[in-house]
């Protein structure tokens, strides 16, 4: 308290002077050397060491006639509770000065000390700089200036950030967090505010660092109590104000500022004003929106990491070490989007449609679905009542819209293909192909009904031809004037009986655009067909089987790229590669002989090769695990794996995307059934069930690349410079 007669604080706080016969306050405590009431001078370290801070190298030591400050708004950077932030000169040196005040409650110096003594021994390229310290007439913290201020001011003035330097800032971030954990240092009070930018570019090494850390404290065993920080930020335990809490409140205020950064300055609870009700929704554990609700683009693994990082107990928390390695994942960055196509239903097939709807240039997905286990069973001679679904996906807008499905009777879609503007073909397991009209809708009609199921099929725009595989390796062609009027008969070519024994399965059907030749797996074999020719009668044909995995011998996936004929066979892990003229066997990839992290399922059926895709270099194979391994097609090295599918990874297909910014963009689909989240939460139990489509960015081995080489000039930044 204040006395009223002098006012001046009834306690007063003093030093004993090194002759022990006299005191000095500690508010007269302001020049290097003070008389003793006795006449002898009496140097200030030696008065209040603690105060002065007088472990603080040399080096730091700053003398406030060398600092160029002019206090007025212009100059400002911030202003807060115990002082005011400016722009300042300092030896031609553009720096921010911290100057603090002085306050009945609690003596400046305190507060200088408090903040220097950490940045002092700190060095870090996420955590601010110390230039020096003045302890003269009054107590100034010399900070690196962070040219465009905080990130609270980035959000404030309407900046756009690209994901990549969202990434990179929440990267930066983390790191900072987990290197003041590392050293048992509690930072709480993690905000936008106090994150200071120092650059927008992608290839900076240093674009965002934690600053302020006057309410930042080295840890103790029995954690803290005091309620610090910023409501709307602080963790529950933290608004609470009589629970101990540590390390892992500082977590809660990371996934509420990484919300922030991923929706561009959109708070979680913004329909809120008082500082009392952030407190109480936080404590009460009232849910924030998923990010896309403010209108930020989808972003699986962000979502999945706040959310993680916002749940109530905090042991439940990851650390930010954790936080750090789930940022650094290529996967983080690339997985664009994760869709729930239908429950019960795993995605079998893809296609996609580009059309143009009022001048715009847009782009759909369709996707055939069908439970695994699907049997050709009939009630009473009656058509099966097993359904399957053929889904729409619009990955045109910005915003997910989910997906809106058509329900077919028919059994299981297991192939798919666009024809024209307006036709969607789907071929079932009972042996229809069906015509589907985008414009109206609905199924219009399905074709003469086939032998055995429909297992693959491919529109030849050059011949103008659909060409459809069955299971008995029979080849139904199509002219596209036939599914608008279907014939009572189809054209069928018998290519099993031709080449081998009679009904073994065309599985599969590729092109060789240059020579105009179609590829059909067949059995064991591959057969050649030379398009245009009347009788469509094979022109060569080879087999496909090892004698190390005879009775794996039927051929499930043709790609054909500069490099040859890629086949894989089905229930094998093997991957062929032969030579397109020739027709010799050049090179074989054993997926279950890979290098593969531990955490993945290598058995053989694990391994096993279900689809394959080859974009720009890189072959992307889907496994039966679940997993999707990149493999270089020149050196035949597997370059990265994923694994977020539960099951089978059943179809991989490329897409152009049109960005906001209007330049196009390669993706990546794959199709399976069951989404694994990187936080095993309760989305999980629910994402096994559904048959999903992931978005991948194409250039994912890139990103890899990028994140290493950054990640490599940070590791050579902590040894050229000094830490803790």
């Amino acid at each position: 308290g204040v006395d009223p007669l002098y006012n001046r604080p009834i306690i007063q706080k003093t030093t004993l002077c090194t002759c022990r016969e006299h005191e000095f306050l500690l508010e007269d405590c302001t020049t290097p050397n003070m008389r003793c009431a006795g006449g002898g001078l009496v140097p200030l370290e030696q008065l209040v060491p603690d105060l002065l801070i007088a472990h603080v190298d040399e080096r730091h030591i700053i003398d406030e006639s060398d600092l160029i400050i002019e206090e007025n708004p212009r100059s400002m950077l911030g202003e807060g509770a115990f002082g005011s932030v400016y722009r300042a000169k300092y030896k031609n040196r553009n720096v921010a000065v911290k100057i603090f005040r002085k306050q009945i409650e609690l003596d400046p110096r305190i507060h200088l000390e408090q903040e220097v003594r950490l940045l002092a021994k700190l060095r870090h390229p996420s955590v601010i700089d110390l230039v020096g310290v003045c302890c003269g007439s009054r107590y100034i913290a010399v900070l690196e200036l962070a040219p465009l201020g905080s990130l609270n001011m980035i959000f404030r003035r309407g900046k756009r950030l690209s994901r990549g330097i969202q990434h990179l800032i929440a990267m930066q971030v983390a790191d900072g967090l987990r290197f003041l954990h590392h050293h048992t240092i509690v930072y709480r009070d993690l905000k936008p505010h106090n994150i200071l930018i120092f650059s927008l570019a992608a290839g900076s090494l240093i674009n965002a660092k934690i600053s302020d850390f006057g309410s930042s404290r080295y840890a103790t065993p029995c954690g803290f109590i005091a309620p610090e920080g910023t409501p709307g930020y602080r963790a529950p335990e933290v608004a609470r104000g009589d629970v101990v809490y540590n390390e892992k409140a500082d977590i809660f205020s990371l996934g509420m500022l990484l919300y922030e950064l991923a929706t561009e300055g959109k708070q979680p609870f913004s329909d809120l004003k008082f500082r009392s009700e952030f407190d109480e929704a936080v404590i009460t554990g009232r849910p924030i929106d998923p990010i896309v609700v403010a209108n930020a683009s989808p972003w699986p693994d962000m979502q999945d990491l706040v959310d993680h990082m916002l749940v109530s107990e905090p042991d439940q928390r990851p650390t930010a070490d954790q936080v750090y390695q789930r940022l650094s994942d290529p996967e983080f960055i690339c997985l664009k989007q994760d869709i729930a196509v239908c429950k019960g239903q795993a995605v079998e097939c893809m296609a996609t449609r580009y059309f143009l709807d009022h001048g715009v240039s847009k782009m759909e997905v369709w996707v055939g679905s069908g439970t695994s286990d699907w049997t050709d069973k009939k009630i009473n001679n009656e058509k099966s009542t097993h359904t399957s679904q053929l889904s729409r996906v619009d990955l045109s807008s910005s915003k997910p819209k989910g997906c809106k499905g058509t329900i077919l009777q028919d059994g299981r879609i297991i192939s798919i293909a666009v024809v024209g503007e307006n036709f969607i073909l789907v071929g079932t397991q009972t042996g229809r192909l069906w015509v589907y009209d985008v414009a109206k809708s609905e199924f219009v009609h399905a074709m003469s009904k086939l032998k055995d199921a429909v297992l693959c099929l491919l529109h030849v725009e050059s011949v103008d031809r659909v060409f459809a595989g069955i299971a008995n390796g029979q080849l139904a062609v199509y002219s596209i004037d036939e599914f608008r009027n279907p014939p009572k008969a189809t054209k069928i070519i018998d290519i099993s009986g031709s080449v081998c024994c009679h009904d073994l399965p065309i599985m599969c059907l590729a092109l060789m655009k240059q020579s105009k030749k179609l590829l059909c797996g067949v059995g064991h074999n591959v057969v050649v067909f030379q398009l245009g020719s009347p009788d469509m009668l094979p022109e060569s044909h080879w087999s496909v089987a090892s004698e190390a995995e005879p009775h794996k011998g039927l051929v499930s996936n043709i790609i054909v790229d500069k490099h040859g004929i890629w086949t894989s066979t089905k229930g094998s892990a093997r991957i062929q590669l032969w030579n397109t003229k020739s027709q010799k066997l050049r090179a074989v990839v054993n997926c279950d002989s890979l290098p593969i992290s531990e955490t993945f399922e290598n058995s053989t059926r694990g391994m096993r090769v279900v689809s394959m895709l080859i974009h720009n270099n890189i072959l992307w194979v889907g496994t039966g695990g679940g997993h999707i391994l990149l493999i270089d097609t020149r050196s035949s090295s597997l370059l990265m794996t994923m694994s977020r599918h539960k099951t089978a990874v059943r179809c991989l297909m490329t897409a152009e995307l049109l960005q906001k910014d209007g330049k196009q963009i390669s993706v990546m689909l794959s199709g399976g059934l069951g989404f694994v989240p990187r936080w095993s939460s309760s989305r999980e139990c629910s994402s096994r069930d559904f048959g999903y489509v992931l978005v991948w960015e194409s250039g994912i081995q890139k990103e890899s690349e990028h994140l290493h080489e950054y990640n490599k000039r940070r590791q050579e930044w902590h040894l050229n410079h000094n830490t803790l």
